[in-house]
């Protein structure tokens, strides 16, 4: 009988990052791009999209492990994706479309095709398919997907301009930058249009990236000259927003909330910076950052589908659109890959735990399990209730994959004699976080108003908490910072405060009034804002089944004495099996002597030369005879 336990934490809040979308509503917005950060009214500084100058390869500013701005967009048949940017404004490509087996296909541009012009332009959006001139839309580049190409699409942008180290003039975020040598895009769109009869609209929710590098043009490079270091005012902060999708199907919204930083870098995932010694195990700490290498190994390269244990957060510009499949075409190699997965919790969750033997191995075994989360797991062997055995447990721990886990037992207990005959259960608890996001703030300079994070429903229609957690010790302990101040307090992780901090009420708040970068706390380092949807803890008990056997070659005859070379002798081995169990596969060897070779195949598996290996079914107390 299989006991399934929960025993459930409160729901906790959840994530952060560099950027988000409070919004809950439908917007009436026509495009998803640079028009949903700054929008009319917008906030604070205009952050520009960081991308690979087309004829430099290898040009990767700052912490940018996205050099060419790569966007993601999920298109079904008969729909048509829709793109521009300020940079194609020539019939030379700047913008660069894939299909979901990385097939690049082709666009023509002639200049005006896929160009956004202006701000005017930018707050119009794109037009719809078909639709006439007029009230500055402008007019994208399309592309209409065929019979068989539903899927996720990549788009990648470049521009024209290579870097120049001057100034670049601060701009806000409702303002259109001087037109100058600038390495970054202004303004960017991706957008899907789907027919309903005659008519074209818009279908929200589709186009998300893994990781977004804006560059904020609050930062002079170098100073202003005749002014010292980088001064600041109030205006200039950034305040752009977004949703993160996790991989297990929560929702936040992020709000950016006016930080400073030359470079914002939007990314999520659930894990964060890892440990030192081991970068896929979490580490729960912000680090420094004074050589970016260090950040690049702990937090890893976000891309679309991860590894094992890390996983990137669809990165997206409005809420996702829940009429998505769960998992769509796209993946390297035109593999699947997950897109809109259903939300996932301890009482949904069903770990299937069994406990398998493995061919060829006598008292090893696999002990399996299923998991949809971030999970640690504890396997601990122990006697069953009311068994007269009493051997010492043993305990198997470590930090569970996505989907299915097997873990290896070797058959023995915590004193390391081999486990009785059905005298055991195995446990599987798995301390699971749902919905845990991790947000890197890399070079953050100042956070004066804090982050806002808030983890939505699942109808994205209510805000269900807005609680974060931080750990700060590792920056630069005991050093007193004078323009601005330290986060306070400086660990207020998940172990001291497991009820969180309300980031409407202390967003991890540092910096404040500081009128310049330098010597500010989040200078050089990493910091993590992480938060979870869910805390519990799942276990489940099964029988284990230990088949233990002491198998006995009682003799061994042959059918001739004297043989000539090329003739065949037949060899007869009686094996039996002392107990205590009957088992099943029950392997011994039988040394051949030196020159023969076997003529006549059983189910022998050769092991190593002159030795064969027999697998059988073994009675207790019972004998065979195998020639």
């Amino acid at each position: 009988m299989i006991q399934i336990k929960y025993n459930r934490i409160q729901k906790l809040p959840i994530l952060i990052g560099v950027v988000f979308c409070v919004l809950l509503g439908v917007q009436s917005v026509w495009a998803e791009g640079s028009k949903d950060l700054y929008p009319a009214g917008a906030l604070g500084g205009r952050g520009m999209l960081h991308f690979r100058h087309f004829s430099d390869v290898n040009s990767v500013p700052s912490f940018v492990p996205n050099p060419k701005g790569v966007h993601y967009v999920y298109a079904e048949e008969g729909e048509q994706i829709a793109i521009a940017t300020d940079a194609q404004r020539s019939s030379n490509p700047r913008i660069f479309l894939y299909d979901p087996n990385g097939t690049q296909i082709s666009l023509s541009f002639d200049g005006v095709k896929g160009h956004i012009p202006n701000r005017t332009a930018e707050l119009a959006g794109p037009k719809l398919p078909n639709q006439a001139s007029g009230g500055n839309y402008y007019e994208p580049i399309y592309y209409t997907v065929p019979r068989g190409g539903a899927g996720i699409y990549s788009v990648e942008f470049i521009g024209d301009e290579r870097y120049n180290d001057v100034y670049i003039p601060f701009s806000k975020a409702t303002e259109w930058p001087a037109a100058s040598s600038i390495y970054f895009l202004v303004a960017w769109d991706i957008s899907v249009a789907k027919n309903s009869g005659s008519t074209w609209n818009w279908v929200k929710g589709r186009v998300f990236t893994y990781s977004l590098s804006l560059f904020n043009s609050i930062v002079p490079n170098p100073p202003i000259p005749g002014t010292t270091g980088y001064p600041i005012t109030p205006q200039e902060g950034f305040y752009g927003q977004f949703k993160f999708l996790t991989r297990d199907g929560y929702v936040y919204n992020f709000n950016s909330n006016g930080h400073y930083g030359g470079t914002i870098y939007v990314s999520a995932s659930n894990k964060g910076y890892g440990k030192e010694d081991n970068s896929e195990e979490p580490s729960y700490q912000s680090m420094k950052a004074i050589n970016l290498g260090p950040v690049r190994i702990r937090y890893g390269f976000p891309d679309l589908i991860g590894t094992d244990f890390t996983k990137y957060c669809r990165v997206f510009y409005n809420l996702p659109d829940s009429n998505m499949p769960e998992t769509a075409k796209g993946a390297p190699g035109g593999n699947d890959t997950w897109l809109r997965p259903k939300e996932k919790n301890a009482t949904s969750m069903v770990t299937n735990t069994q406990v398998e033997s493995i061919v060829g191995q006598q008292y090893a075994k696999n002990i399996t399990f299923d998991n949809e989360s971030t999970s640690t797991y504890k396997i601990v062997i122990k006697p069953k209730a009311g068994s007269a055995s009493n051997f010492p447990q043993r305990i198997l721990q470590g930090r569970s994959i996505l989907g299915r886990n097997s873990v290896l037992w070797d058959g023995y207990d915590g004193a390391r004699n081999l486990v009785p005959l059905n005298e055991a259960i195995v446990s599987v608890e798995l301390n699971s976080n749902f919905g845990e996001i991790h947000v890197p703030f890399i070079n953050g300079q100042l956070n004066p108003r804090g982050l806002i994070l808030e983890l939505l429903s699942t109808d994205l229609q209510t805000v269900v908490s807005d609680k974060i957690y931080w750990d700060d010790t590792t920056i630069f302990p005991g050093l007193v910072y004078t323009n601005g101040g330290r986060t306070y307090p400086e660990n207020a992780n998940h172990i001291l405060f497991p009820n969180g901090t309300s980031s409407h009420v202390n967003g991890r708040i540092f910096g404040v009034n500081a009128n310049r970068f330098e010597a500010a706390f989040g200078f050089n380092t990493a910091l993590d804002t992480y938060t979870f949807a869910q805390r519990s803890t799942i276990s489940e008990e099964v029988n284990a089944a230990q088949q233990i056997a002491d198998l006995e070659v009682v003799a061994v005859t042959a059918n001739k004495t004297l043989i000539s070379n090329g003739e065949n002798i037949v060899y007869t081995i009686k094996v039996k099996n002392n107990g205590p169990n009957d088992v099943q596969g029950a392997t011994f060897t039988f040394q051949i002597p030196t020159g023969f070779t076997p003529i006549k195949q059983y189910s022998f598996l050769l092991l190593v030369v002159q030795k064969v290996q027999l697998s059988c079914m073994m009675h207790k107390n019972s004998g065979i005879h195998q020639s």
